[in-house]
């Protein structure tokens, strides 16, 4: 994959982001805007997966390591959220596909919302499991010094602790377990910071799934000629891997 192709798939990660926080501020959208987010939402998906069409047609060539198979879950995981979500939304729509006439009710409105809040999660999962791909879009040196390690280092753990704060004053816990209360966001008198929370939630999950280590591949003892170097155990947020 060049880096045009890969920024391109940065880009589609950061409109789906801003896309789902908009879809999630449902108070502050209306039913119209949210249904339209909704879809478009869905249509990046589609574009999204068609663009890494010969990853997933190559998975079952790949020996399942570590690192690939949380990719892949990854992956699935965050497909699984849209599709659901896609799902749902035909049964409780008033707007796009309200002519179905499918009337979906509670269960499936709250069964909407949480899948809204798992995709947020499965979002941070994707973004964090593959790390060290998007590492090798930014032009570093090789080998860095300490000084760029301790800012990478810095910059992980305030990533964490704003996500901690933002999963804390989402009450996300309760919202992912379909425990909604009646304390609602007051979007008048505080729209930003919903907004940053919500950009927090995948921080959180993404920063200690880059900060994994990479299991060491099993070698054998006397490589043949020209067999590859052994794979670096460091983290993903502070290994470069080319696009693929």
């Amino acid at each position: 994959m060049t880096a045009r192709g890969g920024l391109a798939r940065v880009g589609l990660a950061l409109s789906a982001l801003v896309l789902l926080a908009l879809g999630l501020a449902y108070p502050l959208t209306g039913r119209a805007a949210h249904e339209l987010l909704g879809t478009a939402m869905l249509a990046l998906l589609v574009v999204h997966v068609a663009l890494n069409r010969r990853w997933w047609r190559g998975l079952h060539r790949t020996p399942l390591r570590a690192r690939l198979l949380l990719r892949a879950l990854a992956n699935l995981g965050m497909a699984a959220a849209i599709l659901g979500l896609a799902v749902i939304s035909v049964t409780v729509s008033r707007l796009v596909f309200a002519p179905l006439g499918l009337e979906g009710g509670v269960i499936a409105r709250d069964w909407h919302i949480a899948l809204g809040w798992w995709a947020l999660v499965a979002l941070g999962l994707h973004l964090g499991a593959n790390a060290a791909r998007l590492a090798g879009l930014v032009p570093r040196p090789r080998a860095p010094g300490r000084g760029l390690r301790f800012g990478l280092w810095a910059l992980a753990l305030g990533l964490a602790f704003w996500g901690v704060e933002a999963a804390a004053r989402l009450d996300l816990i309760d919202k992912l377990r379909m425990r909604f209360g009646f304390r609602m966001w007051d979007f008048e008198a505080d729209a930003a910071g919903f907004f940053l929370s919500v950009a927090g939630v995948p921080a959180l999950i993404a920063v200690p799934v880059a900060l994994l280590p990479r299991p060491p591949a099993v070698r054998p003892r006397h490589p043949a000629p020209g067999a590859e170097p052994r794979a670096s155990s460091r983290p993903f947020l502070f290994r470069k891997e080319p696009l693929r």
